[in-house]
């Protein structure tokens, strides 16, 4: 039985490392994706339930067309941030946001921001959404709303939550905030845990050319 010879040992060493490392990032690459989805995906599953739970929930429009939705929460610095930014740069090229605060069931929220996110669903105006959030400022009506009526609102969000979060663990992404939903032609996408480079995304997507 013939064995081969390495001639030249110092060049195979090399192609042997370059073929070890290209294996380990590629193995990397696939642990990321399957722990830590990152990133915008296309809604594959339950597509059809999106729409629906979207139109149903407490947003508030910073258009009366919008085509942008956000879903927040108050103690949630990023969604802030995203929120602004999305509100700006997304306005410019004449696209609307619609955000959704809510006070999710795991989180705790105090009584003073609960009010806010009630009354932010009570009345689905725009200008209580800015004056409420990111911190309540004048023309926030956070006493508006009795306990009770508080309460319902909070529920009313949740379960709006409850139907996106579905959509969202149908198509193996984690639930985190801030998430967005968008339209790029026929097809939904969405993006959990939302960041800067998620908007460059989005704006391609819905105001291409603009």
């Amino acid at each position: 039985m013939a064995h081969a010879v390495v001639t030249r040992p110092m060049l195979f060493s090399g192609v042997l490392a370059l073929a070890v490392l290209a294996f380990a990032a590629a193995g990397w690459s696939l642990w990321r994706a399957q722990t830590d989805v990152a990133g915008w995906q296309v809604v594959a599953v339950d597509r059809a339930a999106l729409p629906d739970a979207l139109a149903d929930g407490p947003f508030v429009a910073s258009e009366r067309a919008a085509g942008v939705w956000i879903v927040s929460t108050p103690d949630c610095a990023a969604c802030a941030a995203l929120e602004a930014q999305a509100i700006r740069d997304l306005a410019e090229r004449g696209v609307g946001v619609r955000v959704m605060m809510l006070a999710p069931r795991d989180a705790t929220t105090d009584d003073a921001t609960r009010a806010r996110v009630a009354v932010v669903a009570a009345r689905q105006d725009w200008l209580v959404y800015r004056a409420c959030f990111p911190k309540a400022q004048s023309g926030c009506e956070a006493g508006a709303l009795d306990p009770e009526a508080i309460d319902g609102y909070i529920e009313w969000g949740r379960a709006t939550q409850d139907r996106i979060g579905a959509v969202v663990a149908a198509n193996d992404a984690p639930l985190r905030f801030p998430m967005v939903f968008w339209r790029a032609g026929r097809e939904w996408r969405f993006a959990t845990g939302a960041d800067a480079a998620d908007l460059r995304q989005i704006a391609r997507d819905v105001a291409p050319g603009a």
